[in-house]
């Protein structure tokens, strides 16, 4: 699973813990992750963007990705190849479970090996 994060973040130092609280928050789903990319994100001054690659512990189906994405907020749209999903906090009704995150992306690669 591919999870990018676009928060707003004056340092690579603060990024980095919006990371482990994420991390926290999928303590029961992933077994270990790995951080690809940390840089300020281009297109918005004060904005990092993180990618993160998890490994998963559980058997991912509809139902455990609804967890995970749970975990981390209310609301997603899921893509048109139904392994891509992301919440905005430009909706009226997301809730994000860190005020910082602004943005997320999540690919599922796993949905590749049930198919």
């Amino acid at each position: 699973m591919q999870l990018s994060i676009f928060c707003i973040s004056s340092s690579q130092s603060e990024s980095l813990e919006i990371v482990q609280s994420v991390g926290e928050r999928l303590r029961d789903y992933v077994t270990s992750s790995e951080i690809q990319q940390l840089e300020q994100y281009y297109k918005i001054d004060g904005w990092y963007k993180i990618n993160v690659n998890y490994k998963l512990k559980v058997v991912l189906t509809d139902c455990s990705a609804a967890s995970i994405l749970e975990s981390l907020c209310s609301q997603w749209e899921w893509l048109g190849d139904k392994q891509s999903v992301y919440s905005l906090n430009r909706e009226p009704d997301t809730v994000f479970f860190n005020s910082k995150i602004q943005f997320l992306t999540c690919y599922f690669d796993e949905f590749n090996e049930f198919k």
